[in-house]
């Protein structure tokens, strides 16, 4: 299966810029409504999940960096 050149560029720049969901959003806030599942496309290094965990959501994330990945475990 053939990367797309945006696929491509995203995973060159999440390998080379690790963490930078945190950085983008750690100082925002949001808030969702009831306690439920939340499925977290793009997670990242996993930020938001930790702030829907603490809230009391069961929330799951995926992403295509790897190295993102690896911080949010």
């Amino acid at each position: 299966m053939t990367r797309s050149v945006r696929e491509t560029f995203f995973r060159a720049f999440h390998a080379s810029h690790p963490a930078v969901t945190s950085r983008a959003f750690g100082g925002g806030r949001s808030e969702i409504a009831g306690a439920g599942h939340v499925l977290d496309l793009a997670c990242g290094d996993g930020f938001p999940l930790d702030l829907l965990a603490a809230a009391g959501h069961q929330a799951v994330g995926v992403d295509v960096s790897s190295t993102d990945l690896a911080l949010a475990r």
